[in-house]
């Protein structure tokens, strides 16, 4: 397996606050659903694997105790009786009518934004003496009211993934690491700031 290292920076003000999110009495809190975790880097290759990642975000979501949240069957069987895939929710006409279906106030959006690599080798002809590869992987999440398409809150978070690994003669230290299993760790290691944040705002604004 792949030796790499994992850096983390939330991009967003609430950065250097406590992770510990103070519940919103029940009755407060907005009802919403949560969208499948979106591919915005072009790269459909990263489709499959964010796949899953929905429930992820519902079970951070469920322990902020800050939200009321639709089953997240609810809203793909919708999606599929209107013909919308996730991406039609960011259409405020379709999500309106969304959330109009669905008696929801906002619907919460994560996307995989940007992916971006590089490659540092030295090497002595065709050997390669030592490589460092290098990924920084952003997200972003947003929460959108279905009725006037208002951006309640939004937050990015940045993960750096660093692999390094050698051959020298027969002697073969590490490997390249898997592209796609290095996004899905960032994106899973996303999830709970990206949630944490949205709530810390949703709290601050007092919706």
């Amino acid at each position: 397996m792949p030796r790499f290292l994992l850096t983390a920076s939330l991009i967003s003000v609430f950065a250097a606050c406590a992770p510990n999110v103070r519940p919103i009495p029940y009755n407060l809190r907005l009802l919403i659903a949560v969208s499948d975790v979106g591919n915005q880097t072009g790269e459909t290759n990263y489709d499959s694997i964010l796949d899953p990642l929905a429930g992820n975000v519902i079970t951070e979501l469920q322990k902020t105790e800050c939200f009321r949240i639709v089953e997240r069957q609810r809203l793909r069987n919708l999606l599929e009786e209107m013909k919308l895939g996730a991406a039609g929710l960011t259409d405020p006409e379709n999500s309106k009518e969304v959330g109009k279906i669905l008696g929801v106030d906002a619907i919460l959006f994560v996307d995989l934004t940007s992916v971006d690599y590089n490659n540092d080798q030295k090497s002595i002809g065709r050997i390669i003496v030592k490589a460092n590869e290098t990924f920084i992987i952003n997200s972003a999440a947003r929460l959108v009211s279905v009725e006037t398409g208002e951006i309640y809150a939004s937050s990015a978070y940045t993960v750096t993934n660093e692999n390094s690994y050698s051959h020298v003669g027969m002697i073969s230290n590490g490997q390249m690491a898997d592209r796609n299993e290095m996004v899905l760790s960032a994106m899973q290691q996303s999830i709970k700031p990206l949630v944490i944040d949205i709530s810390r705002q949703m709290q601050r604004s007092g919706n």
